[in-house]
This record gives structure tokens, C-alpha cells and sequence, in this order.
């Protein structure tokens, strides 16, 4: 491998710890070479005292005395108290040799060995030996304690990183969108996460409470029996939950048993809000169920046709043949709108429109001579020619009109009296008005109106048709171009449906019809 690609390694340090540890064993062996030489005079004099007595015991009279008084003179020059006194003798002692000087010098060796003895007995060198002792002491006591430092600062890392641990969890669980709660096996709550305000509520207003008050009662059994589960026990669950307000949301998630769990002591329920993805999902199976029932009417008419005027060709009359192609052609239309209606119902929106000042009274005239003409017959429309121009897309009217004028047609029977599209026009906006003495809709469902798929009754799409995009594409294409779109029920039975698009005129107005 090339040098410039190996790490570069940081220079590694020796620790505080490693380095007091050195200074003190080197300062306990200089205390202890000092101890056990320090007394080395001491020890010189008690040697030398001991020759000289060896050798002035050792000598008889008439025997050689210069080796004795050798080691005399020696043991005086060692640093003795008396020195001068054992020379003394000495030096007469060599020269007469008799019985008294030779008991004096014994005597005085004596006096010295005892001198030696007591000084290195004597309380000096206690000092020394404590000073080791206290080293000694204290470098147990720094051992100790360096490893219960190491301990404790070992323990503080784990705690610091359990502490950051918990304080990540915390906040996860404080900011996340899902449900977590502690439940006791009753269903009491002793913990709840910020997220319960789905449901309406706070967690402080739900702590101590039963889960189950806000359980929809249809699935109350359901949590009740996976309560009484095992510890260690896991279960993927979906309830009905109520809101404050009452009205039912469904919720998905998780139930786990830890009650062994000293830190939690309980079960663990984490739950999340699906209620518009499974109304998304029976959306788009209500679509495919629907989409396959209106496509196979005209699917089935165009097969049926064509099958005639492939077998019958040479049977059918000029008139018949005209007939059999018009049919056809109107089905074929027919179908085309209705996927073209499908494609803008599941398309995204798409870059937004180019507006431009245009008449509605045209727009509006061109859009009804374009209905099919059993439904153009049932049209009465009011309309002057000095309505205001507006902003907007005016290819779009056609598609407005056609949905909100199919859509009256369909719900208002054949003796229910005319369909009625008015101009309408305020200070602000200019606007198509279609009412019609249909079945009507309740007020209730005026906004579920606008939404994808709906319909008013489920089980009238197989009586009236469609496929519930009429009054959701109409919103849309509305809205794209900053106007908007409402119904209301009729009075005396019936439904208005108005759309109101931006003037582009400078001049105020008051609300009234044309």
C-alpha cells in the first residue's frame, strides 16, 4: 500500500494517570536507596568497631601490637565520639603495652560499639521509614482511587450515551406522527405521546383513563382479549377509534407485552392514523368496480353493432346502415369522454392553466349546442349579452357545462321540468348557475359531493350510472383557475349548482341574474 494512502496516526499520549504513577514509584525507590544508605557512617563505625575489638581481644602480651593498633587508629579515624581519647591511648598503649592502657582501650572500643549501636537505633531514621510509609500509603490510595475514577468516568460515558439514547427516543417519540401508549392489562393509560391529538384529545386528559373509552365499542373485545396475552407477546392490530368530536378513525399498528419490563411495566401499544389511506383504498376499488360497469354498456352496444353490420351487411337497408354507424359513432364518443373523464380524474393537476379574458355568454351557448340532443332538449338557458368577461380557460366551459348539465339530467326524471342554466354576476365574479327538480342532495353531502368515486347512494350507480367524477372534475378545472364551485339543495326539491369565475372588467356590480 502507498505511503499517502496509509492514515496518517495521531501521536499517542501518555495518560495523566500513567505519569503520576511513574513520579511516585521514583520518588518511593529514591526514598528507599536514601533510607538504606543514609546511615552508611553509622554502619562503617560499627564494622570498624567490631575489627577493633576482635583484634584487642585476640592479642596477648609479648605479641606484635602494630595490627592492633592498626585497627584502633582505624576505628578512630571513623568518625567516633571519643577520637581523640582512643587515639591517645592507643599511641601510649603501642608504646608501654601495659595491663591498664590495655583495659582502658577496651573500655573505650566498648563505649564506641555502644555508641554506634544507640545511633543507629536512635529516633533520626524513624522519619525516613515513616516518609515510606506514607508513600506507600498514598500510592494504595491513588491506585485505588484512579481505579474507581476510571470506573466512574467509564459509568458516566455509558450513562451519557444511555442518556443521549433516551433524550433521541424522547423526542422521536414527542415529534412522531404515531400513537405510542403504555397500557396496564385494565387498559389504563400510564403514558401517552403527544401524537393522541389525532383523536382529539391531549395526553393529559387521557392519562389514568381506561383506552378503552375511546375505543369504538365494535372492537372493544378485540383489544380486551389481546390484553390478556403473555409477556414477551406481539400482535399487528387495526381498531376504530372515536374522536372527540365522535366521529370514528381507524388506526393500524402494533401491541406489545412488556410488563416484565421494570422500565416500562406494561403493554405498548404504537398505532397510526389510516383512515384516508383506506378511504383511498376503497376509493380505487370502488373505481375499478364502477370503471368496469359504465365501460362495459358502450363496449358491449359498439360489439353488438358492429357484429350486426358485419353479419348483416348485405340484409340492412341504406337506412339501417346509417342507423347501426350512428350508434355507433355516438357510443364511440361516448366512450372516449368517459375515459378522457377517467385519465383527468387520476392525472396529476399538470402545469398551471393559461387564462385569458374571454365571453362566458358564447363559451357557454357553444358548450349546450354541443350536448347530445335528448339532453340539449331539456335545456333552458338565460343568458344576456352584456354579462361581464372573465379571466379564465375558456376551453374549459365546455367541460363545465357538459358535467353539471349530465349531472342534473341524470338525477332530475324526463317530467321533472326543464334544466335551467343562468348567468349569473357580483362585484367580483361571473358565474354559471345550473338547477334542475331532481332527487336533490342533503346538506350533509354537499362536500362529500366533490370528492372521487362519490355518490349519494351506493347502490344507485347501477340505477342513474357514472362513476362519481362529474362534480370532482369540475372543481378542479374550477379552482385551477382561482374561481370555485358550490351546490346547495333546491327549494321546493331539486339542486343549484353555481360556478363562479374572476371578471375582467374594471366596473362594480351588484348580484343579480341576466
Amino acid at each position: 500500500m502507498c505511503a499517502k494512502h496509509v492514515a496518517e496516526r495521531p501521536p499517542r499520549r501518555i495518560p495523566a494517570g500513567a505519569r503520576a504513577a511513574v513520579w511516585i514509584l521514583v520518588a518511593q525507590f529514591a526514598m528507599l536507596t536514601w533510607l538504606f544508605h543514609v546511615d552508611d557512617g553509622a554502619q562503617d563505625r560499627s564494622r570498624a568497631q567490631a575489627r577493633a575489638s576482635v583484634a584487642l581481644a585476640g592479642w596477648h602480651p609479648g605479641e606484635d601490637r602494630s595490627p592492633v593498633a592498626k585497627e584502633l587508629l582505624a576505628l578512630a579515624d571513623s568518625g567516633v565520639s571519643d577520637a581523640e581519647q582512643l587515639r591517645a591511648l592507643t599511641s601510649r598503649w603501642t608504646e608501654d603495652g601495659s595491663a591498664a592502657d590495655t583495659t582502658a582501650l577496651r573500655k573505650a572500643t566498648d563505649d564506641a560499639g555502644r555508641a554506634t549501636a544507640a545511633e543507629l537505633r536512635s529516633d533520626h531514621r524513624i522519619f525516613p521509614v515513616l516518609l515510606v510509609v506514607v508513600l506507600l500509603v498514598v500510592s494504595g490510595g491513588w491506585f485505588l482511587w484512579t481505579r474507581r475514577l476510571r470506573e466512574a468516568q467509564r459509568a458516566r460515558t455509558e450513562r451519557k450515551a444511555i442518556d443521549a439514547g433516551e433524550r433521541r427516543l424522547l423526542a422521536l417519540v414527542r415529534n412522531g406522527t404515531d400513537v405510542v401508549a403504555v397500557i396496564e392489562p385494565d387498559s389504563t393509560t400510564t403514558f401517552l405521546s403527544p401524537a393522541v391529538a389525532v383523536l382529539g384529545w391531549s395526553p393529559d386528559e387521557l392519562m389514568g383513563r381506561p383506552l378503552l373509552d375511546v375505543v369504538s365499542p365494535q372492537d372493544r373485545l378485540i383489544l380486551t382479549r389481546l390484553l390478556t396475552g403473555s409477556s414477551g407477546d406481539a400482535h399487528s392490530l387495526q381498531l376504530r377509534m372515536r374522536h372527540r368530536d365522535g366521529h370514528e378513525l381507524v388506526m393500524e399498528g402494533s401491541l406489545v407485552n412488556l410488563c416484565d419490563d421494570s422500565a416500562v411495566r406494561g403493554w405498548v401499544l404504537t398505532i397510526r392514523d389510516i383512515t384516508e389511506s383506506r378511504r383511498w383504498e376503497q376509493s380505487r376499488e370502488l373505481f375499478v368496480a364502477l370503471t368496469s360497469h359504465e365501460l362495459r354498456t358502450p363496449v358491449t352496444v359498439i360489439k353488438g353493432y358492429a357484429d350486426t353490420l358485419t353479419g348483416r351487411w348485405d340484409v340492412l337497408d341504406e337506412p339501417g346502415r346509417r342507423e347501426a354507424i350512428r350508434v355507433l359513432g355516438l357510443r364511440a364518443a361516448e366512450l372516449a369522454r368517459l375515459l378522457d373523464r377517467l385519465l383527468s380524474a387520476v392525472g396529476e393537476p399538470g402545469v398551471p392553466p393559461v387564462v385569458e379574458r374571454f365571453n362566458l355568454v358564447d363559451a357557454v351557448a357553444a358548450a349546450i349546442a354541443e350536448l347530445p340532443a335528448d339532453l340539449r332538449g331539456r335545456v333552458r338557458h338565460q343568458f344576456r349579452r352584456d354579462l361581464p368577461i372573465v379571466f379564465g380557460e375558456p376551453a374549459s366551459i365546455a367541460s363545465i357545462v357538459s358535467e353539471l348539465v349530465t349531472n342534473a339530467g341524470k338525477y332530475a326524471p324526463l317530467g321533472s321540468g326543464d334544466i335551467e342554466v343562468e348567468g349569473v354576476c357580483d362585484a367580483r365574479t361571473v358565474g354559471i348557475r345550473v338547477s334542475d327538480r331532481g332527487i336533490g342532495v342533503r346538506p350533509e353531502h354537499v362536500e362529500s359531493a366533490f370528492e372521487r368515486f362519490w355518490q349519494a347512494d351506493t347502490g344507485d350507480h347501477r340505477r342513474y350510472g357514472g362513476v362519481g367524477l362529474g362534480l370532482y372534475l369540475v372543481r378542479r378545472i374550477v379552482e385551477r383557475q382561482n374561481g370555485w364551485v358550490s351546490l346547495r339543495p333546491r327549494e321546493a326539491g331539486g339542486t343549484v349548482a353555481e360556478v363562479r369565475l374572476p371578471r375582467a372588467d374594471q366596473g362594480p356590480g351588484e348580484a343579480k341574474t341576466w
